[in-house]
Order: structure tokens, then C-alpha cells, then sequence
């Protein structure tokens, strides 16, 4: 009953998502210092972000395979990607989240939680406008809950459009390059704090230096 419940659940967001263009969304502008978007349904900015004391910050590593090569990824450039979540805790508001999208990597702005993210769109366009899409949902993508407040790295994933499956763990990244972009990001905020003490946790020094790639 339970998995049927969660079913409908996620049909029903995802009709939202294909039917609506005015639905709930989260959405960061990166590499600026200005952010902005939906948290728990709310539109915030960065001067208004949640406590990490009752909030998550949950954070990931994605690159893409392109003719078995690495290739940078980013929201803007000639290798575009950007993913699309739906949030599938039906205890919770129904939600459609853009996280931030950064060079190889993906920062949601903070979460409260208990809340069930699933990917269910990844798009990638290079070149002169060709574009590659992957449909997905719960127990057939990539899916993960939001759990104790503060930080909550979910590890790397390296995408392919042109394999059988979609996407794989990827154990080449090392979690200090999306550190040091939201090290950037949050700079004017009181998460800072936790992002240079998990750096300092890792063995980096606050400030960025070389050999971290």
C-alpha cells in the first residue's frame, strides 16, 4: 500500500511538473553571490536563508562522459547540462527543485528534513543545439532523502547519454571542488562556517591551494 501511495504520489507531482508552468521550484544563481529560489515552497534570497541548525545543505559531484572522456559541465558554456528533481514525501508539500548548477557539480540551497528527492530530468545540450534527455523516477533513478540538519554530501556521479545506463557512481572527484565553489557561494552567510570546517575536516586549508584536483 505504501509503495502504491508513493506511486501516485510521484504521478501526481510529475503532472504538475508537465502540465504547469507556474509550479513550485528551487532555483540557485551560481557563481555570483546573489542567490535566489524556492525552500519548503518559499522563495528566499541570500540573506534569508534557513539555520543550518534546522536546514540541510546537500551537495554532489557531476560530470559527464562524452566518447569515454571527461568533459566540464556547467549551466552555461558549450557543454550545458541541468537536472530537474521532484520531491516524493507525500507527509510534504509537492515540490519540483532546479538545484544550483555548477562546473561538474550540483548544490541545492538548504532543505529541511525528512524530504525524498528523486531526479526525474537531466538534460545536456553541446554544440550547435544538440540535446540529449533522460526521464527518470523513484526506484529507476537517482534518489536520495534529505536527513540531519546541515551538511550532506551525496558522493559523484558521472552522467552518459549515449550509454544503456544513464548514470553510475564516480569515484575520480574529490568532494573539495564543489566545497571550494560554495566555500564562494555562501560566503555571506552563516553556512559558511560548516563548508571551511568540513574543508578543514578533509585536510585542505581554508583558503584553496594546488594539487586538490
Amino acid at each position: 500500500m505504501k509503495n502504491i501511495k508513493n506511486g501516485l504520489w510521484g504521478l501526481f507531482i510529475l503532472i504538475i511538473f508537465f502540465t504547469s508552468t507556474s509550479c513550485v521550484s528551487m532555483k540557485g544563481i551560481s557563481a555570483n553571490g546573489n542567490l535566489s529560489g524556492f525552500i519548503d515552497g518559499k522563495q528566499m534570497n541570500v540573506s534569508e536563508l534557513p539555520s543550518p541548525k534546522t536546514h540541510t545543505l546537500v551537495y554532489a559531484g557531476f560530470v559527464l562522459e562524452e566518447d569515454g572522456k571527461i568533459v566540464d559541465i556547467s549551466e552555461t558554456g558549450s557543454h550545458f547540462f541541468t537536472t530537474t528533481f521532484i520531491q516524493l514525501n507525500p507527509e510534504r508539500k509537492a515540490m519540483i527543485m532546479d538545484p544550483i548548477h555548477l562546473e561538474n557539480a550540483i548544490c541545492f540551497l538548504p532543505m529541511s528534513p525528512g524530504m525524498h528527492l528523486s531526479l526525474v530530468q537531466a538534460n545536456y545540450r553541446y554544440g550547435a543545439g544538440i540535446n540529449y534527455y533522460h526521464h527518470g523516477m523513484q526506484g529507476a533513478d537517482l534518489s536520495f532523502i534529505v536527513k540531519k540538519p546541515g551538511l550532506q554530501y551525496l558522493g559523484a556521479y558521472k552522467f552518459s547519454f549515449t550509454a544503456s545506463k544513464p548514470y553510475e557512481v564516480y569515484k575520480g572527484y574529490k568532494e573539495i571542488k564543489v566545497l571550494r565553489k560554495m566555500q564562494y557561494i555562501f560566503k555571506d552567510t552563516e553556512w559558511l562556517a560548516l563548508i571551511e570546517a568540513r574543508i578543514a575536516e578533509l585536510g585542505y586549508p581554508k583558503e584553496e591551494g594546488a594539487n586538490e584536483n
